[in-house]
């Protein structure tokens, strides 16, 4: 005899898969920011996620794998809520278009000097540079990071978009950021006289330069 309450539906397989895999991606991620490339194990990933080392074997084979899908999704994550996208609300138009900018630049910075996970790219650019395997996955994420970063600061930034080399000044500016950062922890750049709102000065210099020899208002 039923006590009339009603069971919750049986999960499907593939919404168990989901649920496992986003919790690996989750537990990555932050193994990622606590310990870096190097010091993040599958073994420790699976016993953060709560899971067995087999099953975390059975969605990703190698610490790579499993590493590569989740800067993937964190790139995806960047890409429907980040400081760019945010930018191009409706309830950001109000403000001119350089002093947007100009924000924007700001909030970059400040995501990637808060957010752990943008070091360990820094980490990974320079394994690769010995490692084919970790080569290879990094040139295809810095392409999908590099053209997120160009459309939604585009759309951010539509007037200034016009600028001829708009999209070159955009990786400019992450490449100049990632830099900064990895001098940041040796103390080196106080020695070169360069702190973030400097650069940014000398950044957005460059790019209102472009824009007034092409006769672009800014």
């Amino acid at each position: 005899m039923s006590d009339g309450s009603a069971r919750p539906p049986r999960r499907t397989q593939e919404q168990r898969r989901e649920t496992t895999r986003t919790a690996l991606l989750d537990a990555t991620i932050e193994s990622l920011a606590e310990v870096g490339y190097t010091g993040t194990t599958t073994r420790a990933v699976a016993a953060r996620a709560g899971l067995t080392h087999g099953a975390q074997q059975h969605h990703y084979g190698t610490k790579l794998a499993l590493v590569d899908a989740a800067l993937k999704r964190f790139a995806q994550t960047l890409a429907e809520s980040g400081p760019a996208v945010q930018m191009g609300r409706p309830e950001s138009t109000s403000v001119s278009e350089w002093d947007r900018c100009v924000e924007l630049l700001d909030s970059l910075w400040e995501m990637h000097r808060r957010q752990p996970v943008v070091g360990v790219i820094s980490e990974m650019l320079a394994l690769s540079r010995t490692d084919p395997e970790i080569r290879e996955r990094m040139a295809e994420n810095s392409t999908i990071a590099h053209l997120i970063a160009r459309s939604s600061t585009a759309t951010a930034l539509p007037g200034l978009a016009r600028v001829d080399g708009f999209g070159e000044w955009v990786l400019t500016v992450l490449a100049a950021m990632r830099g900064l950062l990895m001098l940041q922890p040796l103390g080196l750049q106080g020695e070169a006289g360069q702190t973030w709102d400097s650069m940014r000065d000398d950044l957005l210099a460059a790019l209102r330069s472009k824009a007034a020899a092409q006769g672009v208002v800014v």
